[in-house]
């Protein structure tokens, strides 16, 4: 190829930002029911510690939010990156 076509801007590559903040608004939703049912069937041992494992990985905003809305509760949360399990876990007590 001795040069680009004349069609090929960087413009038909830029994906829809309001895409993206659907996604994550989505996922962020999901996430929100999970842990919901999951405190709810394990609240017995909510005085020691629950350990909620997320089935992939999630970017850090997301974490933060559900974080934030978990706190502002009154719960007591963390959540980290397990490198041995290659998971991101929510300790949540």
């Amino acid at each position: 190829m001795e040069k680009f076509p004349s069609s090929f801007y960087r413009a038909k590559f830029i994906t829809n930002p309001d895409a993206l903040y659907s996604k994550k608004r989505v996922q962020t939703e999901k996430y929100r029911k999970k842990i919901f049912d999951f405190i709810n069937t394990n609240s017995r041992n909510l005085p020691n510690s629950l350990d909620y494992t997320f089935d992939k990985y999630i970017t850090s905003d997301i974490s933060q939010q559900l974080t934030n809305e978990l706190r502002i509760r009154g719960f007591r949360v963390s959540c980290n990156y397990d490198i041995f399990r290659d998971r991101v876990l929510m300790r949540i007590t």
